[in-house]
């Protein structure tokens, strides 16, 4: 353990438990879960606009491959802007008597639908961001299952602070046998232990 590789790890553990998860459910509050899913799948394509931009990849337009990925890269945002743009109509496939919808835009969330979606573009350059970071830790500091842990540690350190800054109202830290308790074990599991692991 270099002071270095120490900095990147704090680094790795800001980008993905703090900035991503962080931004993204912000954003999912004022958007919708679909619309968070659909949004994260430009992941990919942002990585590999700052892994060109910090020349870790290598683009060769003569090649078939890197011609794939500016096309796939070009499609993905195309339908992350459309997405953004454009949201359709309500199609109510469970008709519901007590259900009213509006054909206005007069919805908290429609009023909050682009700062939304900047929260969620927020987290997928970190996102993006954590990759790009993570595949240089793991070259200078290869025990890849000790780098998910220590990731793992110093986010929850780092998304303690945060918690603990941004809500101070006591019954946010209730925890109950629900939601509040079994979101934040799947998040620390999978989508950070096991995710971490397996991405490194």
């Amino acid at each position: 353990m270099t002071v270095s590789v120490f900095l990147q790890i704090m680094a790795l553990g800001f980008l993905e438990p703090v900035l991503d998860q962080g931004f993204t459910f912000l954003g999912m509050t004022y958007t919708s879960a679909t619309f968070t899913s659909a949004i994260m799948n430009a992941v990919p394509s942002v990585t590999f606009l700052l892994a060109v931009i910090f020349r870790i990849e290598r683009l060769k337009m003569k090649e078939i491959r890197s011609q794939a990925k500016v096309i796939g890269t070009l499609v993905t945002f195309a339908g992350a802007l459309l997405m953004t743009l454009y949201k359709g109509p309500v199609i109510d496939l469970f008709k519901s008597p007590n259900a009213t919808h509006n054909g206005g835009s007069s919805d908290s969330s429609d009023k909050h639908w682009l700062t939304g979606t900047l929260f969620i573009l927020v987290g997928v350059v970190a996102w993006s961001a954590f990759y790009i970071l993570q595949s240089i830790t793991v070259k200078a500091y290869p025990a890849k299952l000790t780098l998910s842990s220590l990731i793992c540690l110093v986010g929850g350190l780092q998304s303690a602070a945060v918690a603990v800054v941004a809500e101070r109202h006591p019954r946010a830290w209730a925890i109950g046998w629900d939601y509040r308790l079994f979101a934040p074990l799947y998040t620390g599991i999978v989508s950070s232990g096991i995710a971490y692991y397996v991405q490194g």
